[in-house]
């Protein structure tokens, strides 16, 4: 099933009422002769009643169909991607991506 990915701004801070996340890389990833669209981040807690932390993370979208094809009505660019739902595939698309931000949890949607 095809599923369209709207990509946000990159270094740019989305703020909540108990920290916020920066997307600040994106990169399209060959793996078992396929693209796969990536995209790494960090997430901070520093204003939450438990204490303050943070961790990188690495969301991949899916296997990548048709990239930045055109731009929604707010102007932002929209790709076309293939949810990554296989076993085998997750796990080579995790050893893969881990240039993007060594020990990170990799985040399928």
């Amino acid at each position: 099933m095809i599923h369209e990915y709207v990509h946000q701004p990159l270094n740019r801070e989305v703020r909540s009422v108990s920290g916020g996340y920066v997307l600040d890389r994106e990169e399209v990833v060959f793996v078992n002769g396929r693209q796969v669209l990536c995209i790494a981040g960090v997430g901070i807690v520093d204003t939450a009643c438990c204490g303050m932390g943070g961790s990188r993370y690495v969301l991949v979208p899916g296997w990548l169909l048709s990239f930045k094809s055109r731009k929604n009505a707010e102007g932002l660019f929209v790709s076309e991607v293939e949810r990554i739902t296989e076993p085998a595939d997750r796990e080579a698309v995790s050893g893969a991506v881990g240039f993007l931000a060594p020990t990170a949890p990799v985040q399928f949607l």
